[in-house]
């Protein structure tokens, strides 16, 4: 399928505009800088949606989290905790804070956003366990939140799909709050090949100007891995996991042009032959970080409501 006209036209406007990416700008630059790009070019709320801001402890310190109530004053509701993408160095609660409101809208769910601490400042796994301690944390006060423990999901896009997979697994191995689904969103699932590892074919054919480049890929590996041993470790690459069986049930959604598209689909294949129940689907004229350009592109704004109808099914 052919790449997206408006996508195509705003990679060419970016391509005739030569110049440092979110990636070659000083760090509170460039977090500034995806943010105010974020915002221009996603999605845009036509609805009034309620909010509170919560603290979350965890080690060493405190994060942030923000309730997004979907419409409805119904009891005992379910939730979907998310963790936003940026390369783990980039993006926050005012990044994501429309789309937030939106998917809480269009799915009928409630959304809480975790605000977990970013490298360089925090290398791994710190921002693992920040996103593991949020699951414990909403759990635990599930009565005050006035949601059902039993319908919680896990949602994230890029570098939050990565999070996402891994508070499971730390759930599944030490007895941790049930999570009734996962919804992934292009995820890092393999850091391999920005580290010397083997690559993929996706990576080959669009690493470069689509948005995502391995160039950026890189840069977020350097910045948030210790070293490049870590790009083998099971958490940076749960793809290496082992057993896979026994997870929720999961959907994965990748872009057809996004150099992680294999990473997503092999992760899926991974699932579906460990037994766990799992839905693959493809946004064919996508790119990478679909959901932020739902703005600017109709086929985006479709993708993104197709991924709130895929959070309602599973959670229904």
């Amino acid at each position: 399928m052919k790449l997206d006209p408006e996508i195509a036209a705003m990679l060419d406007t970016a391509r005739a505009h030569p110049g440092g990416g979110v990636g070659d700008l000083p760090l509170e630059e460039g977090r500034a800088a995806y943010r105010q790009r974020y915002l221009a070019r996603g999605i845009v709320p036509d609805r009034e949606i309620a909010t509170s801001d919560h603290a979350v402890p965890v080690a060493g310190g405190g994060i942030r989290g923000r309730l997004y109530r979907a419409p409805g004053n119904h009891r005992n509701r379910p939730i979907t905790l998310y963790f936003h993408g940026g390369g783990f160095m980039l993006g926050d609660i005012e990044a994501y804070d429309n789309q937030s409101r939106m998917l809480a809208a269009l799915s009928g769910i409630d959304v809480f956003l975790v605000d977990y601490r970013l490298a360089p400042e925090h290398k791994f796994p710190v921002a693992i366990g920040d996103a593991a301690a949020a699951l414990k944390w909403v759990a635990e006060h599930s009565g005050d939140l006035d949601i059902d423990p039993a319908r919680i999901a896990l949602a994230g896009d890029s570098a939050g799909g990565n999070l996402a997979i891994n508070t499971v697994l730390q759930a599944r191995a030490g007895g941790g709050p049930a999570v009734a689904a996962q919804v992934l969103l292009y995820p890092v699932t393999d850091f391999r090949p920005f580290a010397g590892g083997e690559s993929y074919a996706s990576i080959e054919a669009f690493g470069d100007g689509f948005f995502l480049d391995t160039r950026l890929m890189e840069h977020f590996a350097r910045a948030y891995l210790r070293d490049d041993a870590d790009a083998f470790d099971l958490c940076a690459s749960p793809l290496m996991t082992k057993d896979l069986s026994g997870l929720p049930k999961t959907v994965v959604v990748t872009a057809g042009h996004d150099p992680l598209r294999d990473m997503g689909r092999a992760f899926f294949e991974a699932l579906a032959s460990a037994g766990t129940s799992a839905r693959y689907e493809c946004m064919e004229g996508m790119v990478h970080n679909f959901m932020g350009h739902a703005g600017i592109s109709s086929g985006a704004r479709a993708a993104f409501e197709r991924v709130a109808a895929l959070l309602s099914e599973a959670m229904n």
